[in-house]
């Protein structure tokens, strides 16, 4: 089983979204900002969206994700091509730190803590 890498758009995104639930408004936007607010890549597993990974840059990256729940069928694989990707970032941007902006969603939550983020602070966005 390959994980093709490929620049990170939208679509992929809501793609991955479409799954469990009905796309919003909220979604697109969120979706888009993360497609220009700094690099990002999707893992494609039999040219599916399995997972979309990014960071904002401005020299401490605010990473993000979006996981598929077929990412249960090769964790290992993408979690490892998910780290080498995610170091490639940081040393081309020179990010020294980053922190994680997920929406509310479990396996996301999850997955970033297998990369080694830590949990912080968790809030809807909004209620701040």
């Amino acid at each position: 089983m390959d994980v093709e890498i490929k620049p990170f758009v939208p679509d992929d995104a809501l793609e991955i979204v479409k799954e469990t639930r009905r796309v919003t408004k909220d979604d697109i936007i969120w979706a888009q900002a993360n497609g220009c607010w700094g690099p990002g890549f999707t893992a494609f597993v039999d040219g599916k969206p399995v997972g979309c990974f990014g960071m904002r840059d401005r020299g401490i990256g605010e990473g993000w994700a979006y996981i598929s729940e077929s990412i249960k069928e090769h964790p290992v694989t993408v979690l490892r091509t998910a780290i080498e990707e995610i170091e490639k970032i940081k040393q081309t941007n020179m990010i020294w730190r980053v922190l994680a902006d997920v929406p509310q969603d479990q396996k996301a939550c999850e997955f970033l803590e297998f990369l080694g983020f830590r949990k912080m602070e968790m809030y809807v966005k909004g209620d701040k």
